[in-house]
């Protein structure tokens, strides 16, 4: 697999598209336009409402989650628990969840 995926590379650095029709032989101008263009194709695909909620969500649920587990420690340790038993509920929760 990996004697494939540098054939790839090397065709692909030999000659870039310029976008016009005809083929450029590794100029930095074609490199920059491609850049440019996938750039904009993953801004594209960000941007788009279903990818974007999904994005939106999950980061949301991860702020959350974080607020909740920091609390929880902060609480443990006003109470007087000490970081080893913190580590080891933090561990067995990674373990069971």
């Amino acid at each position: 697999m990996y004697s494939f995926l540098q054939t790839k590379k090397a065709d692909v650095d030999q000659e870039t598209d310029t976008g016009d029709g005809s083929r450029d032989n590794g100029s930095k101008s074609a490199a920059k336009k491609d850049h440019k263009h996938n750039a904009l194709a993953v801004l594209r695909v960000f941007l788009n409402v279903r990818n974007g909620s999904w994005i939106l969500t999950i980061f949301f649920a991860g702020t959350c989650n974080g607020l909740i587990w920091g609390f929880l420690f902060w609480h443990l340790d006003n109470l007087g628990n000490s970081y080893a038993a913190a580590a080891l509920h933090d561990g067995t929760a990674c373990i069971l969840t």
